[in-house]
């Protein structure tokens, strides 16, 4: 597993006209994000995955509860109407409910990757969560490259290990702040939930 990859320019013709999908693990993002110190421009990600190769999809799994303020709220609309397929569940108030939603997503996401597989060169994950690491084994065996996003500089790591290993690429998400990060965040999920 190559961390960051010289990459020459035959290479990277052949890398640009890839077909992307990409699949984001909101709540895991927003936390790796937090702790780190710093907020995604989604606008500034979707232009880093469309300079990154053809992108097919880029979809965003996310809960929203009926207690959610209405500015969280927006930014889920936001989400949808700059380019992101937005798969939302909504969020119930039981503290039992929390993990019940996460595993729903959890299939929603490898439902989604794995129904686009045969669209797709390179699939971007960004999530940390060990529970992908058989979904990521099923893409390589089907012939796509398969790249982690999440962090390890983060205490404790926002990555599982085992997931890490088994993607074809890990870039952590510290080093994509100059490229994709934004303004703090106004809202937090904290603050509204």
């Amino acid at each position: 597993m190559r961390e960051h990859p010289i990459v020459t320019e035959p290479e990277a013709r052949a890398i640009s006209s890839e077909r992307i999908g990409a699949f984001i693990d909101g709540s895991n993002l927003t936390s790796a994000t937090g702790a780190l110190g710093f907020s995604v421009d989604y606008r500034k990600l979707l232009d880093h995955f469309h300079a990154s190769g053809r992108l097919v999809q880029a979809f965003y799994y996310t809960t929203i509860g009926a207690a959610d303020c209405l500015a969280l709220r927006k930014l889920a609309e936001l989400h949808g109407e700059r380019g992101y397929a937005l798969v939302e569940r909504p969020a119930k108030d039981e503290a039992s409910a929390h993990e019940w939603l996460k595993c729903a997503l959890a299939v929603e996401l490898a439902l989604d990757l794995i129904a686009m597989l045969p669209h797709l060169d390179h699939a971007i994950l960004m999530s940390g969560d060990g529970e992908f690491c058989r979904l990521i084994e099923t893409a390589q065996q089907r012939g796509v490259r398969v790249t982690v996003v999440s962090t390890v500089r983060s205490t404790p790591p926002m990555i599982n290990e085992a997931l890490r290993r088994q993607a074809d690429r890990f870039i952590d998400l510290e080093d994509l702040a100059p490229v994709i990060g934004g303004q703090p965040a106004q809202t937090s999920w904290s603050e509204c939930s």
